[in-house]
Parts: C-alpha cells; sequence; structure tokens
C-alpha cells in the first residue's frame, strides 16, 4: 500500500539577463538553472543550466545560439 506520493517537477530560474541597442540591432544573453524537485517542498537538486544569447532587428531574430551545462553553475 502506497502511504504517500510524490510528484517530481523541473522548474527553472532566471540567474542573470542583459540587452542593449546598437546599431539599430538588438544583442540579449540569458542565463537560466534548471532543478528537479518535489512540487510544493522547495526541495530539488539543480541539473544544469542553459545560456542563450540573441540577435535581432525590427524584422526579427537575425541570430542566436544556446549551449547547456551540467550540475550547479
Amino acid at each position: 500500500m502506497v502511504s504517500w506520493s510524490v510528484n517530481p517537477t523541473v522548474t527553472h530560474s532566471k540567474i542573470h539577463d542583459t540587452g542593449y541597442i546598437s546599431g539599430g540591432q538588438y544583442y540579449g544573453e540569458g542565463s537560466f538553472a534548471y532543478k528537479i524537485g518535489v512540487i510544493g517542498t522547495g526541495w530539488g537538486a539543480q541539473l544544469g543550466t542553459v545560456e542563450i544569447r540573441v540577435r535581432g532587428d525590427q524584422s526579427g531574430k537575425k541570430s542566436g545560439s544556446f549551449w547547456t551545462a551540467a550540475g550547479p553553475n
């Protein structure tokens, strides 16, 4: 018999972000931490981070890249 159940979830939080406009182009960067944990407990372990960079103008995204790193940053 199961007396309790655990509902795991993956959450993310922003570590940092920055952006600026130069020569009619927008340049932005962001960093996010991903964590797996138990809903409603605040308990969890960081799985890794995702870094992202974008460049765009009034027509939309012109370029972008992202990469990941395992474990805490």
